[in-house]
C-alpha cells in the first residue's frame, strides 16, 4: 500500500537502496538533489543514476545529472541509457 506524501514533505521509499531513472530536465533536477540529500540524512544507499532522452537530449541529460551529483559532493555513478523509446 503505497502512503501518501504530505504536501512539503520528501521521503525516499522504504529500502535500502535506490536507482534514480531520469530524463534529468530542470524538475527532476531538483528532485535529484532532494533525493541525493535525503539519502545521505537517512543512511540510503543511491546505486545510481541512469538517464533517458526526454525532456532534453540524452547528452544534456547526462550532464545535468553529474551536475547535481557533484553539487551534493556525492559519489554516484550517473549512466546514459537509449536515444529512442524501446
Amino acid at each position: 500500500m503505497r502512503r501518501k506524501i504530505p504536501a512539503g514533505q520528501f521521503t525516499i521509499p522504504d529500502c535500502k537502496y535506490v536507482i534514480i531513472d531520469t530524463d534529468a530536465g530542470g524538475d527532476d533536477s531538483q528532485a535529484i538533489i532532494l533525493a541525493i540529500n535525503e539519502a545521505k540524512r537517512t543512511g540510503k544507499i543511491i546505486l545510481g543514476i541512469t538517464c533517458v532522452d526526454g525532456n532534453a537530449s540524452l547528452d544534456d541529460v547526462a550532464i545535468n545529472a553529474l551536475i547535481c551529483v557533484c553539487l551534493c559532493d556525492a559519489k554516484i555513478p550517473v549512466l546514459k541509457g537509449t536515444f529512442n523509446f524501446i
